[in-house]
């Protein structure tokens, strides 16, 4: 047989939050994402997006809800994104460059559940008091797992991942110890569950001349995009590694 008729004339693809699961089998050992402070192997990876997969689970966050990740790149970032993933959920990376009125927009229009933010680059953005002015009354909450919020009706909580608590928010350690109520058993049913043509992500466009707009993606294509750019087009293999500068809002 020709090398050309052996070749293979598809590429299996699996949904977003299988990913980890996977090549944590396979590469157990192997680096899977590195940061200037910290680095996980694909094991670690793997066992850090099913502890926030817990925390999300433990705040409520299901399938088909939206979570809204405001965040520089971070490994963070990273665990939340696959945890998300791995309950069904929509996934809303959000342009860590917006501006007052364009945040608060995408917030409510994106339906989200929860969002998730940071204060590792306060010195440049400082997300909290971004949030506080476009959602009035988020300040004065008295329960930040139940906010009521006429700026964003269908969002019940912000968390803050950092140093701080700042008022109206859930700090890390309360992030934390939701996941005391939820399984890793939990997790891998949801997960079990996820189709390739569920929505995965949702990005938003620049919005250059109008409001951003709401872009769904499917596990499928999310999955099948990267495998076919880095296998084809770059052809990386296990050896490799990668360096990739762009936020992960970047459509």
């Amino acid at each position: 047989m020709s090398e050309a008729a052996s070749a293979r004339e598809w590429t299996e693809v699996v949904p977003f939050g299988d990913l980890p699961v996977r090549a944590a089998a396979r590469y157990p050992d192997a680096d899977a994402v590195i940061f200037p402070d910290r680095r996980h192997t694909y094991a670690s990876l793997n066992e850090a997006a099913v502890r926030s997969a817990r925390s999300l689970a433990g705040l409520g966050l299901g399938p088909g809800d939206h979570l809204g990740i405001l965040m520089p790149n971070c490994m963070d970032y990273i665990e939340v994104m696959l945890g998300a993933a791995m309950l069904g959920a929509w996934v809303v990376p959000i342009n860590a460059r917006y501006k007052d009125h364009e945040l608060a927009y995408v917030i409510e229009n994106a339906d989200l559940k929860l969002l998730i933010t940071s204060d590792l680059i306060d010195e440049h953005v400082d997300f909290v008091e971004l949030l506080h002015r476009c959602l009035p009354g988020l300040a004065e909450a008295s329960d930040p797992t139940a906010l009521s919020l006429a700026a964003a009706p269908k969002l019940e909580s912000v968390i803050l991942l950092g140093e701080s608590r700042p008022a109206g928010m859930l700090d890390r350690a309360a992030f934390d110890a939701a996941a005391q109520g939820v399984t890793d058993d939990h997790v891998h049913l949801l997960r079990s569950r996820v189709r390739l043509r569920d929505v995965a992500m949702m990005m938003y466009t620049s919005g250059t001349t109008a409001d951003p707009k709401g872009c769904p993606l499917t596990h499928e294509a999310l999955v099948r995009t990267s495998v076919n750019a880095c296998g084809d087009s770059f052809r990386l293999t296990a050896e490799d590694r990668f360096w990739d500068p762009l936020p992960v809002f970047h459509m």
